[in-house]
């Protein structure tokens, strides 16, 4: 038995040894629940989203209101939108939104009352949000956005509350070539194509619920727009970009999502990101800084025109002002060993960290395009971060989410010695290899379903031609912007980056879930104090078999820019690493569903490090495990080398029922939600994709049919119905369409 087969026993514990689990059907919840951040009080409040489930017939979606403070009674201002309904229409699960604060509480209250009666103490402070025909402004309070509603570019301008504007043209970028160089063959280079992209817009759009948090979203494509492109392409690579801010917040998070709707064989993608201007005019080249997060919040610090360590002294106090990012004294009260010689000493324009493994990173920087580059120490796993700006004019840090698990990733400082700068954060980096998505063999001749069927036998691995295509796949990303007045010190910087890569999260205790049965009955809260030496074993299992697979990502390296949020499938003792190559023994794509194994384990614990893990799971196996455009729509793709190389796609992947947990817990992620709602269109995948075709016995005579479909009873149809229900109590778009097909 394979340990996938070991977290499928566990997570039925009732079946396995015939015990009967504690169940609460009084539904006595309080109107007030606490909710605790999952790892203790954090250092920054930016703004956070989280979910409360409640239980059912208590409160009426159409009369009831919600309110917050703080664990030491002080009111703060909540947003609150109901994400799942009980079948008699009352509230099932709610997301709420907290604005930023300077202070941060151990936790906070949320109270459920009747509308009509909620005592309304002081008036909280909220976004502005102003819309013209052009674009949409958004002001928190601590910054001000302005979003262009055509174009190329998503974010026109970034501002501080005092008006300095520190970034500008916030757009994405796209570089990829029509093939990639197998041999020396000069030939064979000359005669690809390569092609340089930009963002174009197609629809830009706000909440119009935006009390607290707002939500822009920027749909579009990828459209030719540099000069040095050596060939013509259509536009390509759909994204979906949504922009969070907070009220009385100071950064952005966004969230970057986008399709792979290229050929394999002939699109390459070398570089994958997103691009903003920074304004220096009028800042001294002395008084530009750069910072670039490094490892365990250390970070490198420079200026543009660095005055340390020369072979003169321009005095303590004009080097330490540069060194912590404030304005240097007048350059008159230096001393003029320096001042008079300022003009020999180099600017550096241009700074680059590379990302290539999850175990190294480079640094280099340069004085001018044409001159070379000079090498900087490294390091092991960078922060993701970046910051360019001045003592005076302020700047922008942006930050990417686990930038060293997504490899390989970069950041460029560019023309840092001009009058406009910039930033690119790279999600892929061009300084990898091309991205190569191509079959991983020719397919063996196996040119007939009787010989699929017998390599079957020995790979394990279904292969049909033509099905193992990433076409469709998907790739979401978390990214964070922030403005600043002036430069900021490495402390703050420090902070930043362990905000972005940890998001402060907040959640009830599983208790108070348990007791609303908002996710079923079928499981309990552990209790040591009454468990028999049975669950006692059960337990020590559970806690093993969690630590194992976290430990083995990090010991086997499973990241990557497709691959960060999987693990392998099966162990081979013999090589003694996992099956890496060989066919449907590789990557495991959600088989025997360890999505509900590790959530389970989530709500059941209320582990932080649990839900870190279970939550990267379900974005990738959301995206790059299922097809959200192309032949396949709505279909996933059983395990294999290549995460959509096997030729079983099927529902049993893209199921909502591996979602639903993370949607709910999260107030009702957006992207998870549109995942979710994309599927009501599933069951016409089946007229074109016969998951049974290989093994049907009237498979000579059988046609699909809308009116009469065939289908596997549990790994067909329960995802179906699983679709029409999730829609149908989150009343989506679609769902009393869902309710009737239910």
């Amino acid at each position: 038995m394979h340990l996938n087969a070991l977290i499928y026993s566990a997570l039925c514990l009732p079946c396995v040894t015939g015990l009967t689990l504690r169940t609460s059907n009084t539904n006595n919840s309080s109107d007030v629940v606490n909710v605790r951040w999952l790892e203790g009080k954090p250092a920054l409040n930016l703004g956070t989203t989280f979910g409360l489930p409640w239980p059912k017939g208590k409160h009426s979606g159409n009369h009831t209101a919600f309110t917050a403070s703080t664990d030491g009674g002080e009111e703060v201002a909540l947003q609150s939108w109901v994400t799942s309904y009980w079948a008699d229409g009352s509230i099932k699960w709610t997301g709420h939104a907290i604005p930023g604060s300077e202070s941060v509480p151990n936790g906070y209250k949320v109270t459920a009352s009747a509308s009509k009666s909620i005592p309304r103490r002081t008036k909280p402070q909220s976004n502005t949000v102003g819309k013209s025909k052009d674009e949409i402004i958004v002001d928190t309070g601590k910054i001000k956005a302005s979003f262009p509603k055509s174009g190329n570019v998503l974010v026109s301008s970034l501002s501080t509350a005092s008006g300095k504007i520190v970034g500008k043209n916030g757009k994405l970028v796209l570089q990829s070539q029509s093939g990639v160089a197998d041999t020396q063959d000069t030939s064979v280079n000359k005669a690809i194509n390569y092609f340089l992209f930009e963002s174009k817009i197609n629809t830009t759009t706000v909440d119009e619920a935006s009390s607290v948090r707002t939500l822009v979203t920027v749909r579009g494509s990828h459209r030719i727009g540099g000069k040095k492109s050596t060939g013509s392409h259509d536009p390509w690579i759909p994204f979906t970009v949504r922009f969070y801010l907070y009220t009385n917040s100071d950064t952005i998070k966004i969230v970057h999502t986008l399709l792979f709707d290229g050929a394999a064989d002939r699109d390459f993608i070398t570089g994958i990101g997103l691009r903003f201007d920074i304004p220096l005019a009028g800042e001294k080249l002395y008084d530009r800084h750069v910072r670039i997060a490094g490892v365990d919040g250390g970070f490198l610090n420079e200026a543009v025109q660095g005055i340390t360590g020369l072979r003169r002294d321009p005095g303590k106090a004009v080097r330490t002002a540069q060194f912590e990012g404030k304005k240097t004294p007048d350059v008159g009260t230096w001393a003029t060993t320096v001042s008079s010689r300022l003009q020999w000493i180099p600017t550096w324009n241009d700074y680059t960290l590379t990302q290539l493994s999850p175990d190294g990173f480079t640094l280099k920087k340069r004085t001018k395009a044409g001159q070379s580059w000079v090498k900087i120490p490294g390091g092991t796993r960078a922060g993701g971060l970046a910051y360019l700006g001045g003592a005076t004019t302020g700047g922008l840090a942006v930050g990417l989410r686990d930038f060293w698990k997504r490899y390989p990733t970069s950041i460029d400082v560019s023309n840092a010695a001009t009058d406009s700068g910039q930033i690119t954060l790279w999600l892929y980096s061009p300084a990898g290899e091309p991205m190569d998505l191509r079959p991983f063999h020719d397919g063996l001749g196996q040119d007939t379903y009787a010989k699929q069927l017998d390599a079957l036998e020995i790979t394990y691995e279904d292969y049909e031609d033509k099905y193992n295509t990433p076409h469709g796949i998907g790739r979401t990303n978390e990214i964070f912007v922030r403005p600043f007045d002036s430069t900021p010190s490495s402390d703050e910087l420090a902070a930043l980056t362990e905000f972005i890569n940890a998001p402060p999260v907040l959640s009830p205790p599983p208790e108070y879930i348990k007791q609303t049965e908002a996710i079923g009955t079928y499981w309990d809260v552990p209790n040591n104090a009454t468990a028999t030496p049975a669950v006692q074993t059960i337990e020590t299992h559970l806690d093993f078999l969690n630590k194992y697979y976290q430990g083995q990502v990090g010991q086997r390296k499973w990241y990557g820019f497709w691959d960060h949020g999987d693990f392998m499938h099966t162990y081979d003792v013999d090589r003694h690493v996992w099956r890496y190559d060989v066919g449907g023994y590789a990557w495991d794509n959600s088989e025997l569903s360890p999505d509900l194994f590790f959530w389970n384990y989530f709500l059941r614990t209320g582990r932080a490090d649990v839900y870190r893990f279970a939550e990267a799971h379900v974005r990738h196996t959301s995206e790059t495990d299922v097809y959200h455009l192309g032949r396949y729509k709505g279909f996933g793709t059983r395990h294999g080398v290549q995460h959509w190389s096997d030729s079983a796609k099927q529902i049993r992947v893209s199921t909502p029922i591996y979602r639903q947990i993370f949607y709910y817990v999260s107030g009702g992620d957006e992207r998870i939600g549109e995942l979710l709602h994309d599927l009501m269109d599933a069951d016409k995948t089946f007229l074109t994709v016969d998951p049974r075709r290989k093994v049907r016995q009237d498979n000579s005579t059988y046609v699909p049919d809308p009116k009469a479909i065939d289908l596997d009873l549990g790994i067909d149809f329960s995802g179906l119905a699983a679709i029409w229900l999730i829609e149908w109590e989150r009343r989506g778009p679609r769902w009393e369409e869902a309710k009737m097909a239910s």
